[in-house]
């Protein structure tokens, strides 16, 4: 899969960057809250990232987007776009969502805005190929993101359950202290990183464009590091996580925390790049397997009771209540009764590392487990791969409850068996 015969005598490891502005126009839908809201402004520019790889015989590609989050719909006809242009196998493609908040909706204006931008991206990242090499650098995020279940005095799980809540006992799941950055170093011309985080870029809210707290991050890199030319932002399993700490009293929300915790991550990232190890590419390998997911069943009386529920009108003051997430949740199934839910796990080896797309808003467990699993010795999970299916939690999770598991229109044990898929995937890829 992905093979190719260019002419080349020698087979040279290149890599192309290019990116393209897929910013939406004022008035556009936004993503990414259950209310409604229409871009007022546009406080930095949303871009269509692509990174190619080639040894000479094999070609893939990194794409990373700042939208919320991809649809079937739209994956298919990016996909058949990106096929039309002949440069490599879609299959050999991990698309991926940034999953900014402050993003537009995938409508059908939109959607042509971001195809053309990610044909753009992609013609310039393959009309820059040239010789290059990788070095990869971990950094010390702690403190950062927390996992924001929560066990509760009365014995349940609550999700984001409120500043210094006096009745939150401690977390219900773990969250990493670590992330991997990948540098792409070329002899005449600035370094680019593609940077794997495992943090909701949910930060700022409100009406204004924007790609959150990564933007910060390659403003950081780019003042700080002559060497720098930008970053490839991709989020690591963070289904469960996001950056609010619950005993700061603080509201953690707007443009000065994303600027914050942006710069942290970019200073991080400076302070250590100098040190980031060589990693030796020969050939690049590719696979992919897909898998099914179930939907759970749902009643006619369970219907019913939705329709009800969402009949009714928000608190005020209120975005949304778990009732009324779980009404939604039921509608979805009675809509999806029936059909199939395939999903595809995509890899990317890159020698002694490999870069995994997951279809999903993984939890950060379930990403440990591969990580940890994975026969390689760096493994960069890409969540929101592909046509995301949203939260993918462990089976625990559907007895334990919380927002994730209420909203999830799945059987428990999927997390187990799409952690099995990538794993399989990831064997493959070392195989070859």
């Amino acid at each position: 899969m992905g093979k190719r015969g260019d002419g080349m005598k020698k087979e040279i490891f290149r890599v192309g960057v290019g990116t393209a502005d897929i910013t939406p126009p004022l008035g556009s839908r936004m993503e990414g809250y259950y209310y409604p809201r229409r871009a007022k402004a546009v406080h930095d520019t949303l871009t269509a990232k692509a990174v190619i790889f080639d040894d000479g015989k094999t070609s893939a590609a990194l794409i990373a987007c700042d939208i919320c989050g991809l649809d079937k719909k739209t994956f298919a006809a990016l996909e058949k776009r990106i096929a039309g242009l002949k440069i490599f196998a879609p299959d050999n493609i991990i698309l991926c969502a940034t999953h900014t908040h402050t993003g537009p909706c995938l409508d059908h204006k939109y959607t042509k805005i971001m195809a053309l931008g990610v044909e753009r991206a992609l013609r310039r990242a393959h009309n820059a190929l040239s010789p290059a090499a990788l070095r990869r650098q971990k950094i010390d995020i702690n403190g950062l993101f927390f996992n924001r279940r929560y066990f509760m005095k009365n014995g349940a799980v609550a999700t984001n359950p409120g500043k210094c809540n006096p009745n939150v006992v401690k977390p219900a799941g773990p969250v990493f202290k670590y992330a991997d950055v990948l540098w792409i170093d070329f002899t005449d011309k600035k370094s680019w990183a593609i940077v794997n985080i495992p943090g909701h870029p949910d930060t700022v809210g409100g009406n204004k464009i924007s790609a959150d707290y990564p933007y910060y991050i390659e403003q950081c890199l780019r003042s700080r590091s002559k060497q720098a030319a930008g970053i490839v932002y991709t989020n690591a399993p963070c289904g469960d996580i996001n950056h609010w700490d619950i005993h700061n009293p603080s509201p953690q929300r707007g443009f000065a925390e994303a600027k914050r915790i942006g710069w942290k991550i970019g200073e991080a990232i400076v302070s250590g790049m100098k040190s980031a190890g060589r990693q030796n590419v020969n050939r690049i390998k590719t696979a992919y397997k897909s898998v099914n997911l179930q939907y759970i069943k749902v009643t006619k009386a369970d219907v019913a009771k939705a329709r009800a529920i969402l009949k009714r009108p928000y608190p005020s003051g209120v975005d949304f209540t778990m009732e009324a997430v779980e009404a939604q949740k039921i509608m979805r199934a009675f809509r999806l009764r029936g059909k199939k839910c395939p999903v595809t796990v995509k890899a990317i080896a890159l020698g002694p590392m490999a870069l995994l797309g997951m279809p999903a808003e993984l939890f950060a467990e379930l990403g440990m487990r591969i990580k940890n699993k994975s026969p390689f010795k760096a493994t960069f999970v890409n969540d929101l791969a592909s046509a995301p299916v949203g939260y993918i939690a462990p089976a625990k999770a559907w007895k334990e409850g919380g927002y994730e598991a209420t909203s999830s229109v799945y059987r428990p044990g999927i997390g187990e068996k799409i952690v099995k898929c990538a794993l399989d995937v990831l064997n493959k890829c070392r195989s070859q």
